[in-house]
């Protein structure tokens, strides 16, 4: 009876919705930004426990392969668009660290590539994005009222864990045609699913102490007909997961998943500017957007306190990221190797942050600053002199496209 009311359901929404045969295949469209928010009423063994709202946001960027045999002539990655993506929660970040009142994030990364069909296959897993491979789309034309199967996958946490268990998902679609959304020509797709995880499928790198999922979904998909972009993604969700130690934990409610895109910026008058400045600022046009230098940044020793001398050239960095309003720009930290690496990372990232905090107290307005902090990683200079240890000591700011 349910499925017959989700069919029935289908042509009502799908109505009078009609268009010819159309390509649902992703084409890919530079950076975007992506949100995804839960509302879901949360049950502890049968106990209403509260409403839980949790809102993950991300910047994900057009990236370079990690190697050259994804690109090999007859791979089966050879079409595939390659993503490098910047995660955090923001009601976490905002609760343990104050720079995040600022716009200013810490994030995890996440390096992914998607194929024409939708089918996204990680290569760097931190947990981010949730939703795999959904939608995926059939290599065929479609027309409306056309369903088809599609497997994906969901990484779950639902104690907050910090440990994330891989959950298959297999989706039963349906075409509903063609629409207007936010001035933009898009496609209509519904896509249905059970939940279900138990002794048959267990992700051993998951929680050990989950042992069983179920539940449905049930989701509204806006796709952006230019190139078969997940606009809006709101899927309604009645699942329950079961622990070793009796717990039954279920959440009932609504999983959105929002894509945005940058605004857009005047490049040729960036690279103008930076390459009028005597600051020592470097300019160039990477995959993720324009990437500003700041080679032999000077801090205090073991600090992330910026010499005095240092003020002309971050009030010249300032104004040239001022000509990106609104921007969302990608901090990254580096070091010159000492030998410890762990050290390293944690100054590089103190570093990024605090320069992302002397670019927002000099009036750049950001949707947001994401921090990275590399180490010694990717060092531009052999670490053997003094002068390449100088140049390795650096801060760079992407501004994301």
């Amino acid at each position: 009876m349910k499925r017959n009311f989700f069919w029935i359901f289908i042509f009502i929404f799908c109505g009078n919705v009609f268009c010819e045969k159309v390509d649902l295949s992703y084409k890919g469209g530079g950076g975007y930004s992506l949100v995804e928010r839960t509302d879901l009423r949360r049950y502890v063994n049968g106990k209403y426990t509260g409403l839980t709202s949790r809102e993950i946001r991300s910047f994900v960027s057009p990236a370079f392969p990690p190697s050259k045999k994804f690109l090999a002539k007859g791979s089966i990655y050879e079409k595939d668009i390659w993503f490098d993506g910047s995660f955090y929660v923001i009601e976490q970040t905002l609760r343990n660290n104050q720079d995040s009142f600022a716009g200013i994030h810490d994030c995890v990364q996440s390096v992914f590539h998607i194929s024409p069909a939708g089918k996204l296959t990680m290569y760097k897993d931190n947990g981010y994005p949730s939703f795999r491979s959904f939608p995926t789309v059939p290599k065929n034309f479609v027309e409306t009222g056309d369903s088809w199967i599609g497997e994906g996958e969901r990484a779950v946490d639902p104690l907050n864990k910090g440990i994330f268990t891989r959950i298959p998902m297999l989706v039963e679609y349906v075409f509903c045609g063609e629409d207007v959304y936010k001035g933009e020509n898009v496609f209509l797709v519904k896509g249905k699913w059970q939940t279900k995880y138990d002794g048959n499928c267990v992700d051993f790198k998951g929680d050990s102490s989950l042992i069983e999922a179920k539940g449905r979904h049930e989701a509204d998909i806006i796709i952006k007909k230019k190139n078969g972009v997940p606009l809006l993604i709101s899927d309604r969700v009645d699942e329950t997961f079961f622990y070793a130690d009796g717990t039954a934990v279920s959440f009932k409610g609504t999983i959105s998943n929002f894509t945005d895109f940058p605004p857009a910026v005047d490049e040729n008058a960036i690279f103008k500017r930076a390459g009028n400045t005597y600051c020592g600022v470097d300019v160039e046009k990477t995959p993720a957007g324009i990437k500003l230098s700041l080679k032999n940044i000077r801090f205090l020793p073991d600090s992330d306190e910026v010499l005095e001398e240092e003020k002309e050239r971050l009030d010249e960095l300032a104004e040239i990221l001022k000509m990106a309003a609104e921007g969302t720009f990608l901090v990254e930290g580096y070091t010159a190797s000492t030998g410890k690496p762990e050290g390293e990372k944690i100054l590089s990232e103190k570093r990024a942050k605090k320069i992302a905090l002397e670019m927002k107290n000099r009036g750049v307005n950001a949707q947001a600053f994401i921090c990275r902090g590399w180490g010694s990683k990717n060092p531009v200079a052999s670490n053997e002199t003094e002068e390449g240890r100088s140049l390795n000591r650096r801060v760079e700011i992407t501004v994301l496209q």
